[in-house]
């Protein structure tokens, strides 16, 4: 059965889209930008998105548990940080954000661990980035970048789009096509090998809102 995360990983705002980092045992998560009951609102009083992390530390019992709560290095109250991925090595992350500089709507940014801090966060580029929102980024072992986007041509609402990533950047943009995609929302695709996953949907059939659904993603 699900449980609840205990200490500060939940609050009374929203709190999801979750990344892991298995090599520094460390958590990072989306949630409103609220630190320790702390509201940092934007210029027009709005509460967006921030990344927040915490690491898996040794409780007062010898267990296992969440330590402080840590917001992302490059949250700011005036814009949307979120859906935060690491690669597997830990050597840079993957988000989505409508900061400035972007190509429009919300677009996928990327930056690098340097140790003690993330650096400057840079734009995927109009490869992978519209007019539109690009969303929900993934990177899989082989270094295809799996991502939802409303801006690409697509099959109506948000799609799910592949690319791979290279020294010289993205490639060509693939929509995954029918059955993953549909004319409803479809996003937020992760792997649990280099062929079988999950991926959220609100499409007909399912249990409300929006369902997790098994996929397996063809070769490339």
């Amino acid at each position: 059965d699900p449980l609840v995360m205990r200490k500060d990983v939940n609050s009374r705002y929203h709190d999801g889209t979750v990344a892991y980092d298995s090599l520094a045992k460390r958590l990072y998560f989306t949630r409103n930008n609220v630190h320790y009951g702390v509201l940092s609102k934007s210029e027009r009083g709005e509460l967006n998105l921030g990344i927040f992390f915490t690491d898996v530390v040794t409780g007062e019992f010898g267990q296992p548990e969440w330590g402080n709560l840590i917001p992302f290095d490059h949250n700011d109250p005036n814009s949307n940080y979120g859906h935060p991925y690491i690669t597997l090595d830990g050597r840079r992350m993957y988000f989505t954000s409508d900061r400035e500089g972007g190509q429009g709507g919300t677009d996928i940014w990327y930056c690098d661990n340097l140790g003690n801090q993330w650096g400057v966060p840079q734009n995927l580029g109009p490869k992978v980035n519209t007019t539109g929102n690009e969303m929900y980024p993934y990177v899989g072992k082989d270094s295809t970048l799996y991502f939802s986007s409303t801006g690409h041509t697509g099959l109506g609402g948000l799609d799910i789009f592949r690319t791979r990533l290279t020294a010289a950047g993205p490639g060509t943009v693939f929509n995954l096509g029918y059955p993953m995609n549909t004319r409803f929302n479809d996003h937020s695709l992760m792997l649990i090998n280099d062929t079988t996953g999950f991926f959220a949907s609100d499409r007909e059939g399912g249990m409300g809102s929006y369902d997790i659904y098994g996929c397996t993603v063809r070769p490339q």
